[in-house]
């Protein structure tokens, strides 16, 4: 990992001046609740790094980045603190 990404997260974003873009907390506290809607929010034609903070919680998402969203920093409040799960299930039709 870059010395520049090893200080933004040992700053929790804002080393530099440089704030999360987007901050996703799943209680609400937040304007964002997700975060594929951290994601999606991401502006079109962005040169540089979109930085999403995710709160402390549980997270029942699949987060996939594509390909147009480059430069994406994910971060939380630790590993034990900002979870994110979702139990693939398989639905049988009759």
């Amino acid at each position: 990992m870059p010395a520049a990404d090893r200080k933004l997260l040992a700053s929790r974003g804002n080393v530099h001046g440089a704030r999360p873009n987007a901050v996703v907390a799943h209680d609400g506290s937040g304007k964002i609740k997700t975060i594929n809607a951290a994601l999606a929010a991401y502006p079109k034609g962005l040169r540089g790094r979109y930085v999403i903070y995710v709160k402390a919680g549980i997270y029942p998402e699949y987060v996939t980045v594509s390909k147009d969203k480059p430069n994406v920093f994910i971060y939380g409040d630790g590993a034990r603190r900002s979870i994110v799960t979702k139990t693939r299930t398989l639905l049988k039709m009759a």
